[in-house]
């Protein structure tokens, strides 16, 4: 038995009725080289359902094989030859084809973009470009996806949408697993079902425990749309060279993280601003927009616990707690991780992501935690707070061109503590030029507090804007 394969542009088709004799096309020019025991047909336009003869020695361009009425007058069957997009004719010498091709020159096009995904949803910007009166339906169909995208061959699950002509609209698929990946295909469909166009998108859903429907911290995470709208980032396993903790962290020159504590006045007095280092687990944290003094790290200049130094005991945890009357009791109590980073062994070899597990990982492991409510900043949130693409960097890399919303016009210490042989009772310090160093405990720097809202506390108000500051309440 012989047989002779011809790709071409459209379609691939298998003709076979499994008998004696066959005919073959010319693989080399694609030309039908016996009319004589088949024909094919063309439909006269798009999706009228209309056909008529074709007398060419070429398989037509811009058509698309119609497996219905494709057939063999003697029993032969017509099937796709997918693995090859070609075509291979097997019959008998007494039976005749005829091949049947739809019109497919639509012109529509379609694209999808990402307009929202939370932990158990996703909302799909759908823009279709051409003459939509040739689509009858819409479909999505739906992959979940165990690890890499390119593996995206599991089970389809068809969603249909009430589609009315619209050229732009919102596809939303509910009911899914957190913190998972997903392929959505959308396509189209004319009046005859055949489909005229698709396109896929790929995505993850967040992962979130306990997000309590009407708290602030919910309403943020709800208002991630995807990594980098308004310089918010999810720092998922997905997001290269993030913290992979699943927070979300701003990051950026100036994203809309501001938000109004203390004070009912409007407009917010320049002492209560705060901004939103981001969300982790079901608790907003806060950093204070202006310091509250210059201080020493530890004017004992002997090192220690910091849950025994004067600045976290008597200034940070005592009188700026009181000074906020009745707004402390919105702020959680949270541990405070001091583990030492060493400039040689982390910050002179890992970017922000290495120096987030010195402080926090490590810390937590080696059970370097004091218990409190109000902190300072963490050498790593700065890192973050910068572009993207400077999580990559070492920190000694950093400069004012990383656009860092945490950028300080004073320098300010960090919680993150410092040493090396020649200096046991030092600190990481932040310039106003984003730049980073570091000093003895004695000397005196800028103190901003940081600190965990409760994750009960509520969004009252604003947008998060400078001019509209988010406002919050029990």
């Amino acid at each position: 038995m012989k047989k002779i394969v011809i790709s071409f542009f459209v379609v691939g088709v298998i003709i076979s009725l499994g008998i004696v004799s066959r005919k073959y096309f010319n693989n080399d020019e694609n030309l039908i080289s016996d009319k004589t025991l088949i024909s094919y047909y063309v439909e006269t336009g798009v999706a009228t359902g209309e056909y008529k003869k074709v007398n060419s020695d070429k398989w037509p361009e811009g058509y698309l094989f119609n497996s219905v009425k494709s057939t063999c007058s003697n029993g032969g069957t017509v099937s796709w030859d997918n693995n090859n997009n070609s075509v291979v004719e097997i019959f008998n010498s007494e039976d005749k084809c005829k091949i049947y091709f739809d019109n497919v020159n639509y012109n529509i096009d379609i694209s999808l973009s990402l307009k929202s995904v939370f932990y158990d949803s996703v909302s799909i910007n759908v823009e279709i470009d051409g003459n939509t009166n040739y689509i009858a339906s819409v479909v999505g169909s739906l992959v979940e996806i165990s690890s890499d995208p390119a593996d995206a061959d599991g089970d389809e699950i068809d969603i249909p949408y009430p589609y009315n002509g619209e050229s732009f609209f919102d596809f939303s698929v509910n009911d899914l697993k957190k913190a998972n990946k997903y392929k959505l295909i959308i396509r189209l469909y004319d009046k005859n079902k055949r489909s005229i166009v698709s396109d896929n998108i790929f995505f993850s859903t967040l992962y979130y425990d306990s997000c309590i429907e009407g708290t602030f911290a919910c309403n943020l995470v709800k208002s991630f749309i995807k990594n980098g709208v308004n310089g918010f980032y999810y720092h998922d396993n997905n997001l290269e060279n993030s913290a992979q903790d699943r927070s979300y962290r701003y990051s950026g020159k100036n994203p809309n993280n501001y938000v109004c504590f203390g004070s009912d006045i409007a407009p917010c007095p320049e002492d209560n601003v705060y901004r939103i280092i981001g969300v982790f687990g079901d608790r907003a944290k806060l950093v204070k927009n202006v310091d509250i003094g210059s201080y020493y790290y530890d004017e004992r200049d002997i090192g220690g616990s910091w849950s025994t130094n004067p600045l976290n005991v008597n200034i940070l945890n005592d009188e700026y707690l009181i000074s906020l009357g009745s707004y402390a009791n919105m702020i959680d109590d949270s541990e405070w991780y001091t583990d030492v980073v060493y400039p040689n062994e982390h910050i002179n070899v890992f970017p922000s992501e290495g120096i987030f597990r010195a402080e926090i990982s490590r810390g937590m492991n080696a059970n370097n935690a004091t218990n409190g409510k109000i902190g300072m900043l963490y050498l790593s949130e700065f890192g973050f707070a910068a572009e993207p693409q400077y999580w990559n960097k070492l920190l000694t890399e950093y400069d004012v061109n990383s656009n860092n919303w945490l950028a300080y016009s004073k320098i300010e210490w960090t919680l993150t503590p410092y040493e090396r042989y020649d200096a046991p009772y030092y600190s990481y310090y932040l310039c106003d030029n984003a730049v980073m160093g570091c000093d003895a405990y004695y000397s005196r720097m800028s103190v901003r507090p940081t600190f965990y809202l409760k994750s009960s506390i509520k969004l009252s108000d604003g947008n998060g804007t400078k001019e509209n500051p988010y406002r919050v309440s029990y």
